[in-house]
């Protein structure tokens, strides 16, 4: 059995962006396999920081494209692990270096692709949490022969369970639910609603109902319907529309009580895709026209 004292340091791969912990590229000391460890100082984070790392080292699979745990270490002190390392590139770059044609050619395989993977995390009880371009790793012989990674499952969490925590949420890809903290409302939906704004983002190269003022831009994300867009095909658009079905609020949340939000927030998920009905709608799928997309 692998041990944690098996690997050796290459670089560290903090972000600035979200810290639960250090990061790091590491290298079997033998078999040279490559793989990431995380580390959480206990005494130095809160325990729903360490709970919330002791979650992502539970998420292993055999799936191609899922993370599959090498090891996990856990003291009184730290908490640790290490997965294995995915070679790639970010979908959003290989994208851009498609032509029109290879980009047609290529997403619906994609989505496809995606839609399958989420399904196979929900299948094991867990929400991935944070869905968005930036989490989505693709590794291409060609638009036809490639296999994708769903990345950073640090804010995934089991189906139907509160948060220890207010869980950090990606405005702009996140749904209702998870922008307003509840998160035992969850399920499959809210990560094919995630799914849907990727989709938006990546045929339009913009996120829907953007503002400069965060506060403004959750507001409209809560209030308003997802806008249509020329660069998406309308067969896309139909699709997009359902995986992001949301509930009209017809004040601002802050001035809703919590049964009142609850309710709403049920029925905007009710009109969304479930995923025998998303697969079905993709697979069937016609981009008839030719489209030009941003870039």
């Amino acid at each position: 059995m692998l041990q944690i004292t098996d690997f050796e340091k290459i670089e560290s791969l903090n972000s600035r962006r979200r810290k639960f912990g250090e990061t790091y590229l590491v290298r079997h000391k033998e078999t040279g396999e490559k793989g990431v460890l995380k580390i959480v100082d206990k005494t130095a984070v809160s325990p729903e920081l360490s709970e919330q790392l002791r979650i992502e080292s539970q998420l292993s699979f055999s799936v191609p494209g899922l993370p599959e745990i090498l090891c996990v270490f856990e003291n009184e002190h730290y908490s640790s692990f290490v997965k294995k390392y995915r070679e790639g590139l970010l979908w959003n770059d290989y994208l851009d270096q498609l032509s029109d044609a290879d980009f047609y050619r290529h997403v619906p395989k994609a989505v496809s692709q995606l839609i399958g993977l989420l399904h196979s995390v929900h299948e094991k009880g867990y929400i991935h949490g944070d869905l968005k371009p930036s989490n989505i790793l693709i590794d291409a012989v060609s638009p036809d022969d490639f296999q994708l990674h769903l990345l950073d499952f640090g804010l995934s969490f089991q189906t139907g369970h509160k948060t220890m925590f207010k869980l950090p949420f990606s405005i702009g890809f996140s749904a209702p639910e998870l922008m307003l903290g509840y998160t035992e409302l969850a399920d499959e939906t809210t990560d094919f609603y995630a799914l849907g704004i990727t989709l938006f983002n990546i045929f339009t190269g913009t996120i829907p109902l953007a503002h400069p003022n965060p506060e403004a831009f959750i507001n409209l994300q809560l209030t308003h319907p997802l806008p249509k867009h020329s660069k998406i095909p309308r067969s896309v658009f139909s699709i997009i529309e359902k995986m992001t079905a949301k509930p009209v609020f017809p004040l601002p949340p802050n001035q809703l009580s919590d049964i009142e939000k609850i309710k709403l927030l049920q029925e905007g998920k009710q009109q969304r895709l479930s995923y025998e009905e998303l697969s079905e709608a993709w697979n069937s799928i016609e981009i008839r026209k030719k489209w030009f997309r941003y870039v």
